[in-house]
């Protein structure tokens, strides 16, 4: 049986968002370095658990994909912090419009270094030289472990900027063995697609693109207008 929903377009998320000021306008610098007029305030959107407006999001987030006829998901799977509250909610969601039980999971971030060994760099006494780098990836708690090898996989977040969290989460979880065709996101600000993430399908609630700038190029900064920066 599934829950009572009523069917929300984009234009509804974003008055919404802006009532509730998850959207955020001003002059920004993002964790990314650029500058932007919006903002999406995550953390504001996790605070509204005595409202439905997360359990609306995540409900549609789950219907996208129901809706399209994608009813062999066996997992869901998203990066920690704000993806943990949307994996529990999508996965019950699912669950429910499916009749079956649908697990859900998260990963933990983790920054590893190494060492590249390339000749183009050249030979050195002991052999040939390398270059010390660092890569990021994710890990997975034991219990989620045993769940993912051959499971179809969703892979959830809530804002998709570049991809540059969601490939590597993917290509890990496919590294256990999962099978990750299709990705849900809230809000796909930078234009994303599901070729980009090698991915099959890609759903998304929002797509509406926010234009960033790089510092020197800032128009609110040229104008002198005082910046807020995002921790």
């Amino acid at each position: 049986m599934q829950d009572a929903h009523m069917i929300w377009n984009e234009k509804q998320f974003l008055k919404a968002f802006e009532q509730k000021k998850i959207v955020r306008t001003g002059h920004f610098a993002l964790k990314s370095g650029e500058h932007a007029l919006e903002y999406i305030d995550k953390d504001t959107l996790y605070m509204h658990a005595y409202d439905t407006l997360l359990s609306d999001v995540s409900w549609h987030m789950a219907h996208a994909v129901y809706a399209a006829g994608m009813h062999d998901i066996d997992v869901v799977v998203a990066p920690e912090k704000g993806g943990i509250v949307l994996q529990y909610l999508i996965s019950r969601h699912l669950s429910l419009m499916t009749g079956k039980n649908i697990y859900g999971a998260y990963a933990e971030w983790k920054t590893d270094r190494g060492r590249i060994y390339d000749p183009m760099w050249g030979w050195g006494k002991k052999g040939m030289k390398a270059v010390l780098v660092q890569y990021d990836s994710f890990t997975f708690r034991d219990a989620y472990k045993k769940i993912i090898p051959s499971a179809r996989v969703l892979v959830v977040d809530d804002v998709l900027t570049t991809g540059t969290t969601l490939k590597p989460l993917i290509a890990d979880i496919r590294l256990l063995g999962g099978i990750v065709e299709r990705v849900s996101v809230l809000w796909n600000r930078g234009g994303v697609a599901a070729a980009d993430l090698g991915v099959t399908n890609l759903f998304s609630l929002i797509h509406k693109k926010l234009t960033t700038w790089k510092p020197h190029a800032c128009p609110m900064c040229k104008g002198g207008i005082s910046v807020t920066k995002l921790k």
